[in-house]
């Protein structure tokens, strides 16, 4: 099953670089992991997962840190799919 994320927040925590907050709806996403920008063909690649612990029905809320060059394409509402199933 493919990873899908709704990005919540996005940003800059210094000394580590692009962060995003979300809701991982479905799947699973794991550190060195590239995801895509719904409807393009631009890709996003993970540098860490935190999980924050918290549930919701939906799914859980975790944050990605990602590589600073990915940052622009990434705004709030912005959804990210897996790569890999």
């Amino acid at each position: 099953m493919r990873a899908h994320y709704l990005v919540q927040d996005r940003f800059a925590i210094p000394g580590r670089g692009p962060v995003l907050t979300g809701l991982l709806t479905q799947g699973e996403i794991r550190n060195g992991d590239g995801l895509t920008v719904a409807g393009t063909t631009t890709s996003v690649r993970v540098t860490m997962v935190d999980f924050h612990r918290r549930e919701t029905p939906e799914g859980p809320l975790i944050g990605l840190e990602i590589h600073p060059q990915d940052a622009p394409v990434v705004t709030r509402g912005t959804v990210l799919i897996g790569q890999t199933a």
